[in-house]
């Protein structure tokens, strides 16, 4: 709250010694003054000739769990070390009534660019408090996505969603990992969309960052072996390798390429796939090429 004091002397002589008194409000912090003073108070202002008016503007901070008095009553009175001819209107106050609480929560999350099914997939959410109040009862929502199973969550919550956080004061961050399990075979939705949701008690100026969402790709999981035939290798003969790539996941993979470096001392002679087979895609899940 920044207060604006305007000290005048209305004549008939110069006042001397003029000092400024502005007592911090019960409660506020005292911050700053600026203009005819730029120390706390009380401030001296020295003299002042009639007609002159010397202004001060002095600012208090409302702490985030400010309730009481309201309104906030400000006081300011000035002296002086000359006479004067009328004292009633050397004091003036300023009420100042306090408005309802305000916390702009902010909500982020991170998550993995890919996953492969049968593995797990684990999300950051990040909750802050922008101010300019105590968010009061914050609470986190992040509904399984749809194909997925819940596993645990750690950090600032060690229980299922929705998490509750409690009380978060101004620029406080809390963070929430959240962890799912992607089934073997899991085909779609791809990408996986995981959304988190924060809510609190106290009344939010924008609600548009309280949701974030994070997109994960779901990838193959490409499988490969190898023979050989016949083993032990004759020299002089042809040994034949066969290389069976198996697709484990739970989309197809595509631009498929596998690199099978001659071994030392033998001569390439050939390559090709088995059974009519086209190189270069495996369908989603137990998809083979040799």
């Amino acid at each position: 709250i920044t207060y604006t004091l305007a000290i005048t002397n209305d004549g008939p002589s110069a006042a001397t010694g003029v000092s400024v008194a502005d007592p911090t409000p019960a409660g506020l912090v005292f911050q700053a003054t600026a203009g005819d003073c730029t120390t706390a108070f009380p401030c001296a202002l020295g003299t002042l000739v009639p007609g002159a008016t010397r202004t001060i503007t002095a600012t208090y901070q409302v702490p985030p769990g400010y309730a009481a008095p309201d309104p906030v009553v400000n006081t300011a009175t000035v002296s002086a070390t000359s006479a004067e001819s009328t004292l009633t209107n050397n004091a003036a106050s300023a009420a100042t009534s306090l408005g309802p609480p305000s916390a702009d929560l902010a909500l982020a999350k991170t998550g993995p660019a890919t996953v492969v099914p049968g593995d797990r997939v684990t999300y950051t959410i990040t909750v802050t408090n922008t101010g300019p109040s105590t968010a009061t009862a914050v609470s986190v929502a992040d509904p399984t996505p749809v194909g997925l199973a819940f596993v645990s969550t750690a950090g600032a919550c060690a229980t299922t969603f929705p998490c509750a956080l409690g009380a978060l004061a101004p620029g406080e961050s809390r963070v929430i990992q959240a962890t799912f399990q992607v089934p073997g075979g899991y085909q779609l939705p791809d990408p996986i969309v995981n959304a988190a949701t924060v809510t609190a008690a106290t009344p939010d100026p924008n609600p548009a960052d309280n949701t974030a969402s994070a997109e994960t790709g779901v990838g193959a999981d490409l499988a490969l072996t190898k023979s050989a035939t016949p083993s032990p290798a004759v020299a002089g003969s042809v040994l034949e390798f066969t290389l069976v790539s198996t697709n484990l996941g739970g989309r197809i993979a595509d631009n498929l390429a596998i690199t099978d470096a001659v071994p030392t001392g033998t001569t390439f002679v050939s390559a090709g796939m088995s059974d009519g087979q086209t190189c270069g895609t495996l369908p989603a899940v137990g998809g083979t090429g040799t």
